[in-house]
């Protein structure tokens, strides 16, 4: 089955860049390409990572008696995937073990569709033992694939600003923009609130439900600083591996699943998020190098390229060219994030990845699109080393 997030793609790129021409103030390129690269990186990688949520699920499923069917299933199945979201969504934001696997989609300090794809690499995983009830309750596994699916789709038109409140019935029953929006801010009363996935109903029913009343803050409230998807993804679990050495006694077991804002006994408390975010001084947006974006933009539009044709055609790449494929797509990450932020060893990560472009090519879909791989990868290898020459000292 072709993956629905794959064909949705297109479609959200477009969405993304419209909103971005109206309402140009709600965009940061270099903030923008770190988001939609870490959903290049989690959708390279899930069709490694998704099977730990599947397989499972068909095999319950396969030993589970009654089975259901019709309209039945998709009832069933859309209404069960919804609460099963809020439950692990609630989990991710409540203990530093699911906040490791989640963060990511919350460190951006603007809101717009471009947040909407910044996915963890690892949410698959997480999520997988909170579905697996649904099993049980007879929805069959493709059933099931799809709802989840469609749940995934829903969100993403509510990752947007340009939308203010919808009519009354609307924000009483669906998750809204405006409800997405207090849950994607840091103001002290928005944290740990509108969980939902698209009914909004669960978080009225569980007491986590907050209406928008202030303008939001957004971001987290112990920022990361940085446009990589590799550090994006890790710098969690580095914060809690780092307590975790340093605490003690059961406290190294506890801050795996204490909130997140919880440190060891031992240890300075964390500032609280009122004083967090009165000490914020602005965006964490440094100054882009000339030509950063006319170069940045076409290998991001190469590498976003080359995933939905892998996606689009699962079957065509054997599993290590998959794997090269992730690889390659975090790689890119982490070379645009070292140029956005004026790294000096940029173009030497920037020079290995060229030089590997037209084997990854090669290797996922075939010799035709490894020559234009190749002819990228050259001219982009003179440009930087054009570049390079210019910023070297001259000498008289």
């Amino acid at each position: 089955m072709i993956n629905p997030i794959a064909l949705a793609v297109p479609f959200f790129l477009a969405a993304i860049a419209i909103e971005a021409a109206l309402a140009p103030r709600f965009y940061r390129f270099n903030d923008a390409i770190s988001a939609l690269m870490c959903g290049v990186g989690q959708q390279a990688t899930g069709v490694f990572l998704h099977a730990a949520l599947l397989v499972p699920y068909a095999a319950l499923e396969a030993a589970t008696p009654g089975r259901l069917h019709g309209p039945a299933a998709w009832v069933v199945g859309m209404i069960g995937v919804d609460l099963m979201y809020y439950a692990w969504h609630r989990w991710t934001h409540e203990s530093n073990l699911g906040w490791a696997t989640h963060v990511v989609h919350h460190q951006s300090e603007t809101y717009n569709l471009a947040i909407a794809l910044r996915q963890s690499l690892t949410s698959a995983l997480s999520s997988a033992p909170f579905y697996l009830p649904l099993a049980l309750f007879g929805v069959p596994t493709s059933v099931f694939a799809l709802c989840a699916a469609l749940n995934t789709l829903y969100q993403f038109w509510i990752h947007t600003e340009a939308i203010g409140r919808l009519p009354a019935w609307a924000e009483a029953v669906l998750n809204t923009p405006s409800h997405h929006r207090v849950h994607h801010a840091v103001n002290p009363r928005y944290l740990d609130k509108n969980y939902a996935g698209i009914l909004i109903v669960w978080d009225r029913l569980f007491g986590t439900f907050e209406p928008e009343s202030e303008q939001p803050v957004y971001g987290t409230v112990k920022p990361t600083r940085s446009f990589d998807p590799v550090v994006a993804n890790l710098h969690w679990l580095g914060v809690i591996a780092r307590d975790t050495l340093d605490g003690r006694g059961l406290d190294r077991l506890r801050v795996w699943w204490k909130h997140p804002g919880w440190r060891p006994g031992n240890l300075p408390a964390w500032p609280d998020p009122a004083s967090a975010l009165a000490a914020r001084t602005g965006f964490y947006d440094p100054v882009l190098p000339a030509g950063s974006v006319p170069y940045v933009l076409v290998h991001f539009l190469a590498v976003g390229l080359l995933m939905e044709a892998a996606l689009l055609l699962p079957d065509a790449a054997p599993w290590p060219a998959r794997a090269g494929l992730a690889l390659h797509a975090l790689l890119a990450g982490s070379s645009f994030a070292a140029r956005f932020e004026g790294r000096p060893w940029w173009t030497k990560l920037e020079a290995a990845r060229l030089v590997t472009l037209p084997a990854v090519w090669m290797a996922a879909l075939g010799p035709v699109p490894a020559a234009i791989a190749a002819v990228l990868a050259l001219a982009s290898l003179g440009w930087i080393t054009a570049e390079a020459r210019l910023r070297l000292p001259r000498t008289t």
